[in-house]
């Protein structure tokens, strides 16, 4: 993220079959595990700058490659740090890189009978092993029930808990790396989890570097804004306009569309909820036939969840009724992808859209939601308990269809 023009960097990149590690200029930077659907069988294709065989096909690469080392086997931490000093390019002072805990993971085994606690350093010591960290464990904030020494040949640790010793629980867990040497900067790190049904907690502050949403009305005009994002509502029960950042995603208001007619009639909104994390706002209309309601919660990193409630007046004949987002034409180039929340999204499908998208043609048909978007701005579509799945034009419950203006996602 730093790499200023014209500098120098040595890049390590360090694959085995659990583990992918990138080490800069001696230091590891950065451990994420290698999915089950990424990880190759065989070796056959190698590319080296860009991120595939023939993505500089086209475009001018500004970057010069002194050396390349290719290796059949998994470089250790203390191999990276060797191999970076080789080049004397410039010494590894690791006395000025502060010893910290950049990021700390607990995630439960299948068989839910572990906690697998793992975390990474900073760095290693002077002779390239892992430092001591003294792990604590405190149970409802007034009994140590644990007190250990982590070791490690690496910057990486792992700790295994046994869910059947643990009673239930709010458990702290203080990780205090242990100096070398006194000129050692050491930063502690601690972290939270619970055993059985955790205490309800209402935590409405906004983290760093999010801010407060807000709420403001220019006449009949309603914005929500949050950092990233803002909705526009107008004289409609839906926003007559979305931005991502300051660009506009609509070529025009999301409409409400009962047997092919729009629905216009609008009786009012109101501010049901304000906190520093989110605003719930209520818009209401209504004719001769029905009424519909919208319940709006916006929150502040950008995501805005709809509540739609559609009211017949008595015995209606209603053939269909749709949602439609019309969107603008450069923002038409989207993933398509069901997939469980938005924190685990990867989007397998990607490109100009030429052909209507359907339902089905999802990959992963049995999970709740729908995201249509790409890196920067998109939409996403959920269903609560999935009973759109179960209708019998289930083809035609969710569509995304091209046209010459943009896509409309209905």
């Amino acid at each position: 993220r730093k790499w200023e023009r014209g500098t120098f960097r040595h890049v390590i990149a360090v694959w085995d079959k659990k583990v992918i590690r990138l080490y800069i200029d001696g230091i590891l930077q950065k451990t994420m595990k290698v999915p089950d659907s990424c990880r190759p069988q065989e070796f056959k294709k190698f590319s080296v700058g860009p991120r595939s065989l023939t993505a500089w096909i086209k475009q001018i690469g500004e970057t010069v490659i002194d050396d390349l080392k290719i290796y059949d086997y998994a470089l250790s931490s203390a191999q990276a740090e060797k191999l970076f000093a080789s080049y004397g390019f410039k010494k590894l002072d690791k006395s000025r890189i502060p010893v910290k805990i950049p990021l700390v993971r607990m995630l439960t085994s299948p068989d839910r009978k572990v906690l697998n606690l793992t975390f990474t350093l900073s760095r290693t010591t002077l002779k390239s092993n892992g430092f001591p960290v003294e792990m604590e464990v405190v149970l409802n904030g007034k009994k140590t029930v644990l007190k250990k020494i982590l070791n490690s040949d690496s910057s990486e640790y792992q700790y295994a808990f046994k869910l059947a010793e643990l009673k239930d629980g709010d458990y702290l867990v203080n990780l205090r790396p242990l100096r070398e040497t006194p000129q050692d900067v050491i930063e502690n790190n601690s972290f939270r989890f619970t055993v059985g049904n955790a205490a309800q907690v209402n935590d409405h502050t906004v983290p760093d570097p999010w801010e407060p949403v807000r709420a403001v009305e220019q006449g009949d005009t309603q914005i929500l804004t949050a950092k990233m994002q803002k909705t526009v509502f107008g004289k409609n029960i839906f926003p007559v306009q979305l931005y991502s950042q300051t660009i506009p995603l609509l070529r025009s208001g999301i409409g409400f569309f009962c047997d092919g007619q729009l629905f216009r009639d609008f009786s009012g909104r109101k501010l049901i909820e304000r906190k520093p994390d989110l605003l719930v706002v209520e818009s209401c209309g209504s004719n001769s036939r029905f009424e519909l309601k919208t319940l709006c919660r916006f929150e502040f990193d950008g995501m805005m969840w709809f509540e739609v409630t559609f009211s017949p007046k008595g015995k209606q004949d209603v053939k269909n009724a749709r949602i439609v987002i019309p969107l603008r034409p450069e923002n038409s180039r989207l993933y398509n992808c069901f997939a469980k929340d938005y924190y685990t999204f990867r989007g397998p499908l990607a490109g100009a859209l030429k052909q209507s998208v359907r339902r089905n043609h999802y990959k992963f048909t049995d999970l709740p939601v729908l995201w249509m978007g790409n890196e920067e701005r998109g939409l996403y579509y959920f269903t609560q308990d999935q009973s759109g799945r179960r209708l019998k034009n289930r083809d035609e419950t969710i569509r995304l269809d091209p046209g010459k203006d943009g896509a409309t996602l209905s």
